[in-house]
């Protein structure tokens, strides 16, 4: 068994870096960083939704108006990132009004096990909770264990109600390959 606040068994150390806004000029960092966080799933999954999955890395610039990237920076470099959405419910995924969400998590592999995914949903948390939302949502895949183990670990609770097929998700017509992408969300306490 592995015990609590440890990756693989191996103590969790916060990494020195900075959470901030990303800057426009800075996508294709961004987008190169979620695309490198994401490929090793290429195993799990059929090409027929990996492909578009992958993809949907590299469209940030499509978002760009509608979501908030914050990135995690270390010594100058993009390590990880994260898109904020200020209303979930106009991504088109069944999420209720008054939801914040967030999606498209990524850390690199070579800065995996710092808690850098936890302060970037920290980063949402505090946003949503600065936007004055109920509550704040995620889709995760049954092959993103180690996203929806620190999701739990945060406090977000299974909204199966919520939950979205893959093929939905990618555009992409339902086939035998086609999975469940499960619903996490978390209430957000207002800031006093």
């Amino acid at each position: 068994m592995i015990a609590p606040g440890t990756i693989k068994g191996r103590a969790m150390q916060p990494m020195a870096c900075r959470i901030r806004p990303a800057k426009r000029y800075e996508i294709p960092e961004i987008e190169q960083c979620c695309v490198e966080a994401n490929l090793q799933y290429g195993r799990d999954v059929s090409p027929d939704l990996f492909d578009p999955f992958i993809k949907g890395m590299e469209n940030l610039n499509h978002y760009w108006n509608d979501t908030q990237v914050l990135v995690a920076e270390t010594s100058g470099r993009i390590v990880g990132s994260i898109q904020y959405c200020r209303d979930a419910s106009t991504e088109g995924l069944g999420w209720p009004p008054h939801w914040a969400g967030f999606r498209k998590l990524a850390v690199r592999p070579s800065a995996r096990g710092h808690a850098i995914g936890r302060m970037l949903i920290e980063g949402c948390l505090a946003l949503a909770a600065e936007d004055g939302a109920s509550a704040i949502g995620v889709h995760a895949s049954f092959f993103m264990a180690a996203a929806r183990h620190t999701y739990e670990k945060m406090g977000f609770q299974r909204c199966p109600e919520y939950d979205v097929r893959a093929s939905v998700m990618s555009g992409r017509n339902a086939n035998s390959a086609d999975f469940i992408i499960f619903a996490y969300g978390k209430e957000i306490r207002a800031r006093l």
